[in-house]
């Protein structure tokens, strides 16, 4: 069985429901305004995947950003090590070679059943 709340108690609570309304409110406001950047972006052109990472990296502050350049030099040594390319032109040329390799096709094994249904 529930309790009426009265009194303090009651305002209390339509003064936190009213204010965590008006910041909810105010948060889809900025959603679409973020929404609306990211659109005008693109529409000019930029990657928004990349400007979003670094939005990201801004945000999350130097420590970060440290922690990500330290991760992509280790990445790079592993990646020379594995003759994996470190550079664009590199992973371009990788690509048209992959493309060029035409594989044989492959040989169709025995059909299952007759084909009646």
């Amino acid at each position: 069985m529930t309790e009426a709340i009265g009194g303090n108690a009651r305002e209390q609570l339509q003064s936190y429901g009213e204010r965590l309304t008006n910041v909810l409110n105010e948060i889809a406001d900025l959603q679409e305004d973020a929404k609306s950047i990211r659109t005008d972006a693109k529409n000019a052109g930029f990657d928004v995947k990349a400007l979003n990472q670094c939005v990201k990296e801004l945000r999350k502050g130097p420590e970060y950003r440290q922690g990500q350049l330290e991760l992509e030099l280790v990445l790079d040594t592993y990646r020379k090590a594995m003759d994996l390319p470190t550079e664009f032109d590199a992973a371009q040329n990788q690509v048209r070679e992959a493309a060029a390799v035409v594989p044989e096709p492959r040989k169709r094994g025995k059909q299952r059943g007759n084909g009646d249904v």
